[in-house]
C-alpha cells in the first residue's frame, strides 16, 4: 500500500540554556498516512503538537527517527534539496496576520512562492494568482488590497491560497481555525474540506478543539507530553475512547443543551512540567485510575480491541482488557461532539 507520509520513531530533544538537562517534545511518534487522508492532531499546549508539524516540513531538525515523504527517506536530506521537496507541502499557521508581510498586497503574498520557484512567467503568475483567489472564495479583485484591510477570515483564506500555490500534495494546518470565531471557522474548514477533494490534498490537522478535529480527519491523534496516548480512526476514538485522557478531553466540549446531563472525567492537578516528566505514564498523575504499574513502566501502544487500527498507550484498556470494557465505558454514556 502506498503511503504519502511514513514516520518512524520521531523524536525531538530541546537543550536547555545554561543547564544540562533536555526537553523531550517528540517522544518515538510513529504515524502513516494515505493520499487523500486527513490525520488530525490533538492535546492540551505543550504536548508537541506543533513540534511534530515542524519536523514533518523539517523546520526543525528531529533528534531521532526516520521521515519518509511519497517514498522518499527525507529525513537528512540537503537542506538545498529539501527546499525543492517543500513545493510539495506546505503550511498553514495559527495567526494568519502575522503569517503575512503587511507591506505586501494579497496578489504579491500569494504570488511569491511562484517567484521563489521561479514558476511561469509575469503574466501566468498572475492569471494563477486570480484563479487562487477565486478558488478561495475571495475574488480577483481583491489582488491589490493590504492584510489589514481584510478580515480575520479573509487573510487566513490568503494564506491558504499562498499554501496551495505551488499544487502541493500535503497541507500542514497547525491551529489554522482557532483563532477565529466560530461562524468563520465553519467557513474555512468547509473551503478546506472543499480543497481536498477538489486537488486531492493530504492534511495534518492540528487543533485543541475536538469538534473541529472529528469534523474533518478520518484519523485521530491525541498526543500528551510529546508522546502518543491513543491513536486510530475518528469514529472508533470517539464513539469508544480508550485512554482516560482521551475520555478527559472529549468530556471537555460543550454541548449546547443545559438540559442534558452527562458524566464528566476531571484530570487531577495541572499538567507536570517537560522539564521534569513523570516516570511511568506520563499522565499517571493526574489520572484516577492509575495504578501501580501505571507509575512505573511506560506503556506502549497497543490495539484496543478486534480494530488493529485503533491502538491505545494505557495498560489498563489494552489488548490485554479490550473485550471488557462495555462495563467500565458504556456507549450510551458518550455524548455527541457537535
Amino acid at each position: 500500500m502506498n503511503y504519502l507520509v511514513e514516520v518512524s520513531e520521531l523524536e525531538k530533544r530541546f537543550a536547555l540554556r545554561g543547564r544540562r538537562t533536555e526537553i523531550h517534545a517528540v517522544r518515538g511518534i510513529s504515524f502513516r498516512l494515505r493520499p487523500g487522508e486527513t490525520l488530525g492532531i490533538v492535546g492540551e499546549s505543550g504536548c508537541g503538537k506543533s513540534t511534530l508539524a515542524r519536523l514533518l516540513l523539517r523546520l526543525v531538525e528531529p533528534s531521532g527517527g526516520d521521515i519518509w515523504f511519497d517514498g522518499e527517506d527525507i529525513t537528512r536530506l540537503p537542506r538545498q534539496q529539501m527546499r525543492r521537496r517543500r513545493r510539495r507541502m506546505q503550511m498553514v499557521f495559527q495567526d494568519p496576520f502575522a503569517s503575512l508581510d503587511p507591506r505586501m498586497t494579497a496578489g504579491q503574498l500569494i504570488e511569491e512562492p511562484l517567484i521563489i520557484h521561479r514558476i511561469g512567467r509575469r503574466t501566468e503568475r498572475r492569471q494563477r494568482v486570480a484563479e487562487l483567489l477565486e478558488q478561495v472564495g475571495l475574488g480577483a479583485d481583491v489582488a491589490e488590497l493590504y492584510p489589514h484591510e481584510f478580515s480575520g477570515g479573509q487573510r487566513q483564506r490568503i494564506c491558504i491560497a499562498r499554501a496551495v500555490a505551488l499544487n502541493p500534495k500535503l497541507l500542514v494546518c497547525d491551529e489554522a481555525v482557532s483563532a477565529l470565531d466560530v461562524s468563520v471557522q465553519s467557513q474555512i474548514l468547509n473551503l478546506l474540506v472543499g480543497l481536498r477533494r477538489g486537488l486531492g490534498l493530504t492534511y495534518v490537522f492540528i487543533s485543541h478543539d475536538l469538534a473541529v478535529v472529528r469534523y474533518i480527519s478520518d484519523t485521530i491523534m491525541v498526543m500528551y507530553l510529546g508522546q502518543v496516548m491513543e491513536y486510530g480512526p475518528v469514529d472508533a476514538v470517539f464513539s469508544a475512547p480508550r485512554h482516560p485522557y482521551t475520555r478527559v478531553l472529549i468530556d471537555a466540549v460543550p454541548v449546547p443543551d443545559p438540559t442534558r446531563r452527562r458524566h464528566r472525567t476531571l484530570p487531577i492537578g495541572d499538567p507536570p512540567s517537560p522539564e521534569t516528566p513523570p516516570a511511568g505514564c506520563p499522565f499517571h498523575p493526574r489520572c484516577g485510575e492509575a495504578s501501580d504499574v501505571c507509575r512505573t513502566t511506560v506503556p506502549v501502544l497497543r490495539p484496543a480491541g478486534a480494530d488493529l487500527t485503533h491502538t491505545v498507550a494505557c495498560h489498563l484498556y489494552g489488548a490485554s482488557c479490550a473485550a471488557d470494557l462495555s462495563p467500565i465505558l458504556p456507549v450510551a454514556e458518550r455524548v455527541p461532539v457537535t
